[in-house]
């Protein structure tokens, strides 16, 4: 009988307290004015031209990319990897290249947190169909779990 006594208090008991240690909170609160408690790095990339003309001689692209912190400040002495890959990202060989003849590229970040680098587009031999959309994909080399990329899209136009 007193273990019933015991258990008829104690269950009542701890659902009381279950239920009146919840959340208080009635409103929304406003973000932080200082950006992310976490890790933010904002990496933007840019062709110019964007569009290249495939016909005897290749035609070049000058790829930009920034990295900046949440808070705009550059971010320099970082490594990222450049691909030439087709819309799903797979990487593709015979449709241009970097400078030195190279498909994938690593480079370093200047001071301003930048990266410049020439793109040489394809022949008219090497684009089987009219026209052909290629990406330039960047991948910052980072010891974490966060994998940060960009890509940006180049079209080449073949030219008879």
């Amino acid at each position: 009988m007193k273990k019933k006594i015991k258990y008829l208090i104690i269950i009542p008991l701890g659902f009381l307290l279950i239920c009146f240690s919840s959340c208080k909170r009635e409103e929304l609160e406003a973000p932080s004015p200082f950006g992310p408690a976490g890790f933010a790095i904002l990496m933007e990339m840019t062709a110019n031209p964007n569009i290249l003309l495939a016909g005897n001689t290749r035609q070049t692209s000058q790829i930009t990319t920034t990295l900046t912190a949440f808070d705009g400040e550059p971010l320099s002495n970082r490594t990222v990897i450049f691909e030439i890959t087709n819309r799903l990202g797979n990487r593709i060989d015979n449709f241009g290249y970097f400078s030195g003849y190279k498909t994938v590229l690593t480079a370093v970040t200047n001071q301003n947190g930048t990266i410049s680098l020439t793109y040489y587009g394809p022949l008219r031999g090497e684009l089987r169909s009219v026209d052909k959309a290629i990406y330039i994909w960047g991948t910052l080399v980072h010891y974490g779990k966060e994998i940060i990329s960009e890509n940006t899209k180049i079209k080449a136009v073949r030219i008879e």
